[in-house]
């Protein structure tokens, strides 16, 4: 019986890509033990009584033998036209992607280690299959000649930025209860995008299988992947920009323009008077600016903003092509109701922060997502006196808690 066992094993092992032999030889498996144990040993107390009767024990033997071998028969049909009729349905079917190293998010460059796993309760035929590592963009706009802000109808625009195959599933049979793994091996391009969850711009990464179960059923499983945004190198100490009013001239000072989220933007207003007047308000912004170049050319100032429904109030105008969101990050007010004399500057220094929200600075032919650093003197009855600087957004490791890291112990 055991020599009976090992060959049935090498021989599924060897055909086990022929959907009806599987079935076959699964079922006259069951119908072997299932024949000589409960079919055979029927008609071996029938043989017994009617051999008893005609040829004693001749008879009996007979038909115990003539038992098992039907049984072994009418197992292995009966299992193979079950099997062929009973395809496994996609809820039978277990799909997974595992990483080799779990991380929260990765860097461009970097290699990523994994592999698909395939199970099933059921026996399972594979027609194949394919895994990809993927990033995509949607940009978002709301239509043309629409009120932004008033309920707006928005239109997706999906890019597809990388698809690299990184696993191909060969067809197979899988016995029930048995699993497959396919281990993949791919690299995140040098120039990745990074990863941005933003509302007007977003990119996407992930790694995507899709498995063909049957001539019609597909499983498909997709696991999201954090691509990290990596700073640039700028040379230089502070970071100026000035502008120039009737009344005033402001300069915004920055001793750095590349942060990380959730690290501190520090900086300095300096108002220089060009003529006595009063200021309503004195105030620094932290601006995060989504741009695409679809749409009827406005810029959208965002005040109150639902991401589940899509509905904000803002207050709308014209621009230039495309469609520019604003949203106000952080604000600091630095003063109300305050005289300005002619010839007396007056700074103020301020901290802004940065919030962690996986919005990096990024870039492309669709769309961009900028920060900016705004400083503004509002006046009654005048235009606000106002002046801006650009910083880089990143979302690599703050640079303040690596500051903190090599700092030697005291």
């Amino acid at each position: 019986m055991g020599r009976i066992k090992r060959w049935h094993e090498r021989l599924w092992e060897k055909f086990q890509g022929m959907w009806l032999f599987a079935h076959l030889a699964y079922g006259t498996r069951r119908g072997l033990w299932l024949g000589m144990w409960v079919t055979g040993l029927t008609f071996l107390l029938l043989g017994m009584l009617f051999g008893g009767v005609n040829r004693q024990i001749v008879g009996a033997v007979i038909g115990a033998a003539a038992g098992a071998l039907l049984g072994v028969l009418l197992g292995g049909l009966g299992g193979a036209l079950v099997g062929k009729l009973t395809l496994p349905s996609q809820a039978d079917v277990s799909l997974t992607i595992e990483l080799a190293d779990e991380q929260e998010c990765y860097t461009p460059g970097q290699v990523i280690e994994g592999e698909i796993r395939i199970a099933s309760q059921n026996m399972l035929k594979i027609s194949g299959g394919e895994a990809y590592l993927l990033c995509r963009g949607i940009y978002v706009h709301h239509k043309d000649g629409q009120d932004a802000a008033d309920d707006p109808d928005f239109m997706r625009t999906p890019h597809l930025y990388n698809v690299q195959r990184i696993c191909s599933v060969p067809p197979r049979v899988l016995r029930p209860g048995a699993s497959a793994a396919y281990a993949f091996q791919t690299e995140i391009p040098e120039d990745a995008l990074p990863t941005h969850r933003g509302y007007a711009c977003s990119v996407r990464w992930g790694l995507y299988a899709t498995l063909n179960v049957s001539d019609t059923s597909h499983t498909r499983k997709y696991r999201e992947l954090m691509v990290e945004a990596i700073p640039p190198t700028f040379n230089g100490t502070t970071f100026k920009s000035s502008q120039e009013t009737n009344a005033c001239q402001l300069t915004l000072t920055l001793p750095r323009v590349v942060c990380a989220e959730r690290e501190s933007i520090e900086g300095i207003l300096r108002v220089s008077p060009l003529e006595d007047f009063e200021a309503v308000e004195v105030r620094v912004l932290l601006l995060r600016i989504e741009s695409t170049h679809e749409g009827s050319g406005e810029i959208v100032y965002i005040s109150t903003w639902d991401p589940d429904s899509g509905r904000f109030q803002a207050r709308m105008q014209p621009g230039d092509e495309g469609t520019m969101y604003v949203w106000l990050e952080d604000e600091v007010d630095l003063g109300e109701d305050i005289h300005f004399s002619l010839a007396e500057p007056v700074t103020y220094r301020f901290r802004l922060n940065v919030p962690g929200q996986c919005r990096p600075t990024f870039s492309t032919n669709e769309g961009q997502v900028i920060w900016k650093v705004a400083g503004i003197v509002a006046r009654d009855g005048w235009p606000d006196a106002r002046v801006f600087h650009e910083v880089i957004v990143h979302t690599g490791a703050s640079q303040q808690v690596l500051l903190e890291e090599v700092s030697p112990s005291p």
